[in-house]
């Protein structure tokens, strides 16, 4: 009964660390490259110290798990296994075996960040403590937006290797287009728990990440604001006893963007919300440098599809193609996260990948779990234009894992 005790404190730990303290890691850190054509050492504050992290909370997990009877009786753990299997396949065919595994440098996005992921997954399915791991998040999420208005202001007190000098507010999470997707996927949480217990920290959490989403001028991450906002209000308004508080989240955001407009350099927010609409429309037309050249590279790499459909070049593979933008810079990511998976993992990964996550779309059946398909939805919207990254991924899983416990009709804690 004492080991179960400490099991379960355990899984909580390696929970709340990579909700509370994992988003905020930045470690100055000398490490080699994975790419056979690089041989030298260079400075990575973000992407590298995380990689090595999410493998210690993975290991762990195993650790917890291998030790514990586990029970994965849900139907959604069928194409997950599958899209694993068919990931573990694009792997051992890959050209590059290190880069496979573990990524290129800079993403650390190989197979084993999604086993990491998957073990994370796997813990956060069996915990009874989703809400309260959820308020630790918000709680981070607020301090990420806090350090993003730091160097919005000119003060950016986290180290950053010498290329980052005068770029948009990223916080913590290295990229400006990250911190968007980390502080939109966050945002729901934060709204719910306003809407749900209607106390004022809550409205002031969510004006903060909102704030931080606004300095970072993340088009994508708008976007998906826009949308999940939207399908939030369509839940709320006709609802009497949410509908006043849902009003004032609706005024608290329209009072901030003006604020933000209004302010020095404020016109820069205004032209990029301006710019959706005709960025949208070329992308409709195919222009290629529609969505900052993201038409471009969708369209190149299309072209690779028909001669890598079946196992993809191999995880994190995309860089060894040669493709580059008219800029000559070169593409690693897709820019897209499930034309990612198909031209580097294969068709087959991707249609188990989907099945998977159509698990979760009967989460709008329960006023709970509309929180959870807020959160999954909003990753999923901006993940349409942006990339995955291991400093947000583990997150993802981690909230996968707590809304298909719910599904399952288990207690939350």
């Amino acid at each position: 009964m004492e080991l179960l005790k400490t099991r379960r404190e355990m899984s909580f730990l390696i929970l709340w660390f990579t909700a509370a303290i994992y988003p905020l890691v930045v470690i100055p850190y000398k490490l080699c490259s994975s790419f056979p054509s690089i041989n030298q050492y260079f400075l990575d504050c973000f992407y590298a110290p995380r990689y090595i992290m999410l493998a210690v909370l993975g290991i762990m997990s195993l650790v917890i798990l291998s030790n514990d009877r586990i029970q994965l009786k849900h139907p959604a753990f069928i194409p997950l296994g599958l899209f694993i299997f068919f990931g573990l396949l694009s792997t051992l065919f890959a050209p590059e075996p290190v880069t496979a595994w573990i990524g290129n440098p800079y993403r650390y996005t190989g197979y084993t960040t999604y086993l990491f992921c998957l073990l994370l997954f796997i813990l956060a399915y069996r915990s009874n403590h989703a809400e309260q791991i959820l308020k630790y998040a918000v709680c981070t999420a607020v301090l990420v937006s806090f350090i993003a208005l730091l160097q919005y202001l000119g003060y950016n007190p986290v180290p950053h290797e010498p290329y980052r000098e005068g770029i948009r507010s990223y916080s913590t999470l290295g990229n400006p287009d990250f911190l968007g997707s980390y502080q939109v996927f966050i945002l729901p949480a934060a709204m719910f728990f306003y809407l749900r217990k209607k106390k004022l920290r809550w409205l002031i959490s969510s004006a903060l990440i909102y704030l931080g989403l606004i300095v970072c001028q993340t088009r994508s991450s708008w976007i998906a604001f826009f949308t999940t906002f939207t399908f939030i209000l369509l839940y709320a308004l006709p609802l009497p006893k949410i509908r006043k508080p849902a009003a004032l989240l609706l005024i608290t955001f329209f009072v901030i963007f003006c604020l933000c407009s209004l302010s020095k350099g404020g016109v820069v927010f205004l032209n990029r919300a301006g710019s959706i609409a005709g960025e949208a429309s070329a992308a409709l037309r195919f222009e290629e440098n529609a969505g900052n050249g993201r038409v471009m590279i969708w369209k190149e790499t299309l072209k690779l599809l028909p001669a890598h459909w079946a196992f993809g070049l191999g995880p994190d593979h995309l860089g060894y193609a040669g493709l580059k933008t008219k800029h000559q810079h070169p593409i690693d990511k897709a820019h897209n996260i499930f034309l990612e998976i198909a031209i580097t993992m294969g068709v087959f990964a991707l249609l188990f990948y989907l099945a998977f996550l159509s698990f979760f779309l009967s989460l709008y059946r329960t006023k709970y779990g509309l929180m959870y398909l807020a959160m999954i939805l909003a990753y999923i919207i901006q993940g349409l234009f942006s990339i995955e990254v291991v400093l947000i991924m583990p997150l993802f899983w981690i909230v996968l894992g707590f809304s298909l416990r719910y599904t399952a009709g288990e207690k939350e804690g």
